[in-house]
């Protein structure tokens, strides 16, 4: 009987406890149920990252490439505007010396045909 005794004690500790290991086994059966679905959530989210980072090295290389051509450009626009620049200060000193010729042979051509007045003062 002092055998049985402590055997008898612990299927009755057991039996007793069964219950609470079965709430504690459902709660746990929920919580793993929940924790799958959150892995599941996780692993959608990082297949769609995983998808969106494929085009990450493309899209770098890329803005990379748009900003070495961008300052290419800048430089060469800076170029045409001094060339543009120097051609206006050309086209203004050419007109310029045109218009002093043009007053220079009036000047020379008054000056040797106005000394004659023909009796009007006012012609």
């Amino acid at each position: 009987m002092k055998r049985i005794f402590p055997l008898v004690t612990v299927m009755l500790l057991l039996l007793s406890a069964t219950p609470a290991f079965c709430e504690e086994g459902a709660a746990t059966q929920e919580e793993v149920k929940a924790l799958k679905g959150q892995l599941l959530a996780m692993q959608k989210k990082y297949d769609l990252l995983k998808e969106g980072s494929e085009n990450v090295q493309t899209l770098i290389e890329e803005r990379d490439s748009l900003s070495e051509e961008k300052i290419a450009l800048s430089h060469e626009a800076e170029d045409l505007r001094a060339r543009m620049g120097e051609r206006e200060n050309s086209s203004r000193i050419k007109w310029f010396l045109a218009g002093a010729a043009i007053f220079g042979v009036g000047w020379i051509m008054g000056a040797a045909g106005g000394k004659k007045r023909r009796g009007s003062p006012y012609y």
